[in-house]
Order: structure tokens, then sequence, then C-alpha cells
């Protein structure tokens, strides 16, 4: 049964060190393994058009849920692991900006949502975070090196992307951890939550 404390912010005392038993926790790391492996499939398997080019992934699910309940360390490895099994799969050439992307995607959700009362508010800034710091800010500047073209050719178009994905994506991580919140706690994965419904604040 894993620590049922909860941390207004990854400031406060003891939410490092929290965190850190997760590494040495071999139920943590499984379900770690279990969210690398659900991400990996999701992204060969699962997208759905929602306009032309434009087309929601859903990845950041298992990401999510794995930054819930896992912590930010566990969250280092996760990322590195779910870029390398992506590279092995889809066969494309290596780019350490990708992995850095992937680790950075991984964490932001752990220090959104690990140990934290979670709000609908803190599920949308912890996407908001993720589409505008990796997807949009970083993942443009990939392009570019990668691709040649000006960056802000790649950032306008990012920016399109993410923010009117935004609003579905949050009410889609709503939806899913009002699913699964129940059995979560009562695994013991994540702590008691104030309430069986998500407050918006």
């Amino acid at each position: 049964m894993q620590n049922e404390k909860r941390y207004s912010s990854p400031l406060c005392a003891g939410y490092w060190k929290e965190a850190g038993t997760s590494l040495r926790s071999v139920r943590i790391l499984v379900v770690a393994a279990l969210c690398a492996a659900l991400s990996t499939l999701f992204n060969f398997f699962f997208m759905v058009p929602v306009g032309e080019n434009l087309n929601i992934m859903f990845q950041f699910l298992p990401n999510a849920i794995m930054g819930m309940i896992c912590g930010p360390w566990v969250a280092v490895l996760y990322g590195v692991a779910t870029d390398f099994l992506d590279f092995m799969l889809h066969g494309w050439g290596f780019f350490p900006g990708y992995t850095l992307g992937s680790v950075l995607g991984a964490m932001i959700y752990a220090l959104f949502l690990y140990r934290s009362r979670v709000t609908v508010l803190r599920l949308f800034l912890a996407r908001l975070s993720v589409n505008v710091i990796v997807n949009i800010l970083l993942g443009s500047l990939w392009s570019a090196i990668l691709y040649g073209k000006a960056y802000y050719v790649y950032l306008s178009a990012s920016v399109f992307k993410n923010l009117i994905l935004l609003p579905l994506e949050t009410l889609i991580l709503v939806v899913v951890y009002r699913m699964l919140m129940v059995s979560l706690v009562q695994m013991g994965l994540i702590p008691e939550q104030p309430s069986r419904r998500v407050a918006l604040v």
C-alpha cells in the first residue's frame, strides 16, 4: 500500500523523498512498464481524425496515469523507455531531442499529479504545459533542426494544432481519471481523494 499523504506542490517537504521510494517498488515499476507498453501501442494504432490534418493521439493518457501514480523519478526512466520503444518499433533515426521531450512530458504530468489532489484545473494545466513546452516550443525546434525550415513555420502550425485540441484532450483526461479514480485509490496507487467527483479546482 502506497503512502496516503498528498502534497500541495512538488516544493513540499517530503515530496521528492517519497517519489524516490517508487524507484524501489516493484509494483510501481510494473505499473510504469504497463503504461509504457500502452503508450507505444496507442502511438501505433489509436488515432482519431477531428479535422483536416488534425488528429488526436491517445498516448498522453498512459503518460498522465504513469505520472500520477509513479512520480517524477520514475518518469525520467519512463520517458527514456518510451522513446526507445518508439525508436525501435518505428525504425526512425534516433534524435536526443525527442528523448528529452519524452522525459519532460512524463515529468510534467508527475509534477502536477503525483500525490496531489487531482482536479480539472490540474489536469488542464498539466496538459497545457506538455502542449506548450514539449509539443509547441521544443517540438518546433526539433523539426527545424531536422528538416531545415524556419522555426516559425513549424511553430505556427504547432500552436494551432495543440491549442485547438487542448479542450478535447483535457475532457478525455477528466473522463478517464474519473473512471479510474476509485479503483486506483482502492489499490493504494494514489492517495484518497476528497470526493469521487473530479473537483474543478
